[in-house]
């Protein structure tokens, strides 16, 4: 008889090259960065499970601040890293392995957004993750301007919206359709409040009227899109073996046309690249027209460092290279995801949208 492990193992699927001709960068603090990524998860108290505090601490949190935010300064870096320490412990403790209860994750939610709007509130008994919020937004509030950090707010919002979403499908366990699942994926992922902050890690500020542009808009939906797609390309394995689940976009896609995972995977991949293709065409036209603001051109710069950062700290990561069930600890099918690249995408027609309605828009933008 086939074990459930097995049966796991069966279905994993090998990381295929990925298209992204953006030139890695990181910070010369990588480094100092992780020893304090884990020097503060260490007296926060979010993990009670040792195992998994553990595996948290060997995820290089610094270096994918690091490699995502390449230019910016040490103090709003050493902030981003904290940042990143709170959202994956959350991701661990309350949304994945295995998700919270909607009713306390809704309430969880309220009250770290409460803490992070007005940190001078408290809240009696509140938990570890609700005061290291409030103490990541005491840092934001002391390096960002009043505007930038009503953003990262807003993008915390948007954030948590996109985590209810997918907690109600991963308690369902229905697979949502592709529209819908490539429209909230951009928001659960946690990349509305991470992006809103380019800028203000790298001590400058975007101006508003800039970044309402709607190619400024689009670039930036791209930019969540790319990083979404692609952590759920690398991130597959860990969630079949750890959280047994199925919510991905290689999977959504294969039930929605009802084909093998591989077979979706090409047409996941096929999608990915067109996309990065427009990208890299929005990115260029937005850079190189006169009218645009100087901080646009960074935080555009800033929005492609961040693809290939995030990149090439996946797939560089413990954290999706050594998959282990929780179950037991032996390891089941550790497979690292290959550092390789490619030199074409696989689609390159990027002035054709793709069929997905939410996103047609873009291509809209551009033809303008």
């Amino acid at each position: 008889m086939t074990s459930a492990n097995e049966a796991r193992d069966a279905e994993i699927l090998a990381v295929r090259p990925f298209f992204c001709p953006i030139k890695p960068a990181s910070s010369p603090w990588a480094a100092e960065l992780n020893t304090l990524a884990e020097g503060w998860l260490s007296v926060q108290g979010f993990e009670p499970d040792r195992k998994q505090r553990e595996r948290l601490s060997r995820a290089n949190l610094g270096e994918l601040a690091a490699r995502t935010m390449p230019d910016g300064h040490k103090n709003a870096l050493a902030n981003a890293t904290r940042q990143y320490v709170a959202f994956f412990a959350l991701d661990d403790a309350c949304f994945d392995e295995p998700p919270m209860p909607l009713g306390r994750l809704t309430r969880k939610q309220s009250i770290i957004l409460s803490a992070i709007q007005h940190p001078e509130t408290h809240w009696p008994g509140e938990d570890a993750y609700v005061t290291a919020s409030r103490d990541i937004a005491n840092g934001w509030k002391e390096i960002a301007s009043p505007v930038q950090f009503q953003r990262w707010v807003e993008g915390m919002r948007a954030f948590f919206f996109g985590v209810t979403w997918e907690a109600v499908h991963r308690h369902g366990r229905e697979l949502p359709r592709l529209n819908e699942y490539v429209a909230m994926w951009m928001r659960a992922i946690g990349m509305s409040p991470v992006l809103a902050l380019i800028d203000t890690v790298g001590g400058y500020e975007v101006p508003s009227s800039e970044l309402a542009h709607p190619q400024t808009q689009a670039l930036v939906e791209m930019a969540h899109f790319l990083v979404a797609w692609d952590n759920d390309f690398i991130s597959r394995a860990k969630e079949i073996q750890r959280a047994h689940d199925r919510l991905n976009i290689v999977d959504v896609i294969a039930a929605e046309r009802g084909i093998e995972p591989a077979q979706a995977l090409d047409a996941a991949t096929a999608m990915r690249d067109r996309v990065m293709c427009l990208f890299l065409h929005t990115h260029d036209w937005l850079t190189s027209r006169p009218a645009t603001h100087q901080n646009l051109r960074k935080y555009a710069d800033g929005l492609a460092n961040y693809i290939r950062g995030h990149l090439d700290w996946a797939l560089s990561c413990d954290r999706y290279a050594n998959v282990r069930p929780p179950e037991n600890d032996a390891p089941a099918n550790e497979k690292a995801p290959p550092a390789s690249w490619k030199d074409a995408p696989d689609d390159d027609d990027f002035m054709s949208p793709l069929p997905i309605p939410a996103i047609a828009w873009w291509w809209t933008r551009n033809s303008q």
